[in-house]
């Protein structure tokens, strides 16, 4: 357990031998284990586990993403030298919020420039990775559970608003960026969407600064977040890192307190962030203090008194492997380590001649290693959350069939990312298709494998799993099971064979509509109809801030052909009365065309749209205003819609279940009432 939190999987070992821990039981030193955590902490490789997680918090895990690689290649030698030395975290933070100049000079302005796309972006990561808070809730409305209103969140992003982010690019054709360059203007101001009401820089809770006492907005706010009688700032790290090291935080998620979430223990909490003040910062120290705790050394077997703990720490909870150190670990038992290490070696060296000889390369993936590359796509399938650890189980099948059926020893092979079920449990973690018109990755048995030996190797996985539940059983355990029972199946049934939609004829793929949305419409009246109770259809692209104009026609299209086929055919089929078909957004679009010729979030009132199930069709219910601003006839709202759906279902919407941090949620909030005219 010290190996995997203290110092990740390196390399080489890939955890502890056999020889060394015996010798470790076998010691009589009294101060064995402390001498064992300041071992760990002195190795190279806490510095390479420490830097990898914090790369994940400010920059994120998806290496798709513009500009990911330059922020990766900046930010990797900065925390590099922030863990070496043991920078004091208030340090470490104060650098990443003010930074300017070049990445390429300066890792850390990749905070301001990843997130700095727009003030409220920034706004909401610094409070939520800093402070703990989640305060974008209020930048459309009002936060619903704190004391934040929305000029709170306005007058926090002011202090943002002056900075800017611009792309530095080479002299090849077309011009490449090759860097990042964050710089402050002298005046940036900021207004509430859809107002022309200017707001001024106000900290949290608080009044607005003296701007010539303080120097810049970013470092007025740096001082606020890191001032000693600051609440939000030694707390958030020091429950951030209990999370890491026990399993669960005194307050989950690690970014939301709020009236309506206190910490489970508040003393421990205010004492250690108390400790961790008057200590300097001091991150090793702060380690060093938990892993020492007898809580920290329980042991994770479980009697009958403590099964269902989870929030005690009475025992230590089970938590998964983070998606790096599974991919190490894998790579040892695979003896690939060897292999990959030579390449990224030849790699390596390329990559520096190819700098030495004329400067940075002309584009910047060349900075990225063989092995960053490879772990980049193992990633998308073991990730559940894109910044932070995971704490929860959330296998998903995509995952459990890569385990199970890929050829990790010739290929990392690209996946899914991981979404899950949130409260729901793992065994409700959807199966994701990135690509409708591809078959799932995995899905197959692969050459040589057949039905006979893959039944030997799942007989043998029963084998390890009933062995390991028998003291260390409960809810993961039997999740983790019947997400590898599923997985199997779909290996072995008519299942796997509707995810081939070259069996359907090409008329109607064009029907469809050829593209992603279509074929996922097509795709998902094939799973309805062997079985499959849920499918989602996911058309992105409609968060159209800027030049709204440019790209609504095509969306438009492809949703409507989609959606239209997928309706009549669920109708020519017999199926649309017991398959309900929902399209919606998460939210609306403002009614009014901004500066960029966009579109903003909207909250107020947006349509959807309902077909089968037992719905009345060829009905308009409820109305906006002529102008389309609020609502003015028959509201619905959102606990409204989930009410009428458990209702087509026959679902209890007062359900209740019990969330990992042991609280209880109805499926359904109890304000949510049936919309009688879908039915009636």
């Amino acid at each position: 357990r010290n190996a995997l939190s203290v110092h990740g999987v390196p390399t080489r070992p890939v955890s502890p031998e056999p020889d060394a821990v015996l010798e470790f039981l076998r010691s009589r030193d009294r101060d064995k284990r402390t001498k064992k955590i300041d071992e760990l902490l002195a190795d190279p490789y806490y510095v390479r586990h420490w830097a990898r997680i914090w790369e994940n918090l400010i920059v994120g895990r998806d290496g798709q993403r513009r500009f990911q690689a330059i922020y990766r290649t900046a930010s990797r030698p900065w925390l590099k030298n922030v863990f070496e030395k043991n920078m004091p975290y208030d340090d470490f933070v104060r650098e990443l919020i003010t930074a300017k100049g070049s990445t390429a000079d300066n890792g850390a302005t990749v905070f301001v420039s990843k997130w700095g796309d727009t003030v409220a972006n920034v706004t909401g990561r610094t409070a939520s990775l800093f402070m703990g808070v989640r305060v974008q809730c209020a930048e459309c409305h009002d936060h619903p559970f704190e004391d934040i209103s929305q000029e709170d969140f306005w007058g926090m992003a002011a202090f943002f608003s002056q900075a800017r982010r611009r792309p530095i690019r080479n002299d090849a054709k077309p011009p490449r960026p090759i860097a990042m360059r964050v710089y402050d203007r002298k005046r940036g101001d900021v207004f509430i969407p859809d107002t022309k009401q200017k707001v001024v820089p106000k900290f949290l809770h608080g009044t607005a600064p003296v701007a010539d006492r303080y120097g810049n907005r970013r470092e007025m706010l740096a001082n606020w977040i890191l001032s000693p009688d600051s609440r939000y700032f030694a707390r958030a790290l020091v429950n951030r890192m209990w999370g890491h090291f026990f399993g669960s935080a005194f307050v989950n998620p690690v970014d939301d307190f709020n009236a309506t979430n206190l910490p489970s223990h508040p003393e421990v909490l205010a004492l250690l962030a108390e400790d961790f003040r008057q200590n300097g910062y001091d991150l090793k120290r702060l380690i060093r203090v938990m892993v020492n705790t007898d809580v920290y050394q329980q042991a994770s077997a479980f009697s009958r008194n403590n099964a269902e703990d989870h929030r005690h720490y009475s025992r230590s909870l089970m938590r998964p492997m983070s998606p790096e150190q599974l991919f190490y670990s894998l790579m040892r038992v695979t003896n690939y380590e060897e292999t990959m290490e030579k390449v990224a070696r030849k790699q390596e060296a390329r990559m520096h001649r190819r700098m030495k000889e004329g400067g940075v390369p002309d584009n910047i993936r060349d900075n990225v290693t063989f092995i960053d590359r490879v772990l980049e796509r193992f990633t998308t399938v073991f990730e559940n959350d894109e910044m932070g650890e995971a704490v929860d189980f959330t296998s998903t099948i995509t995952q459990a069939l890569f385990l199970m059926n890929g050829n990790m020893s010739n290929d990392m092979l690209q996946g899914n990312r991981g979404v899950v079920a949130g409260f729901l449990g793992p065994v409700f973690n959807p199966f994701t298709v990135r690509d409708p018109s591809k078959t799932p990755e995995n899905l197959y048995p692969k050459g040589g494998l057949d039905d006979k030996r893959f039944s030997r190797r799942m007989l043998l996985l029963k084998k390890a799993e009933k062995e390991f539940a028998k003291s260390r059983g409960g809810a993961a355990t039997e999740a983790y099971h019947e997400v590898h029972e599923k997985a199997g199946r779909m290996m072995t049934t008519k299942l796997a064979k509707a995810f081939d939609l070259s069996q359907e004829k090409a008329s109607l793929r064009n029907t469809y509509g050829q593209n992603r949305f279509g074929q996922g419409c097509l795709l998902a009246r094939r799973l309805v109809e062997t079985g499959v109770k849920f499918v989602e259809v996911n058309l992105g692209g409609w968060d159209n801030h800027q030049k709204i104009f440019e790209t609504i026609g095509e969306k438009s299209g492809q949703l409507d052909s989609g959606m239209a086929t997928l309706v009549a055919e669920l109708q020519q089929r017999r199926m649309l009365d017991e398959t309900l078909v929902i399209c919606m957004g998460d939210f609306g679009r403002t009614p009014k065309i901004n500066a960029n010729a966009g579109r903003d979030h909207y909250p107020r009132a947006w349509s959807m749209a309902l077909a089968g199930g037992g719905v009345k069709g060829g009905q308009v219910i409820g109305s906006t205003d002529d102008r389309g601003f609020n609502v003015s006839e028959r509201p619905v709202k959102a606990a409204d819609l989930m009410a009428s759906v458990s209702h087509a279902f026959g679902i209890n919407p007062g359900k209740k279940r019990i969330t990992p941090a042991g609280r209880p949620i109805t499926i359904v909030d109890k304000e949510g009432e049936v919309v009688k005219e879908l039915f009636s």
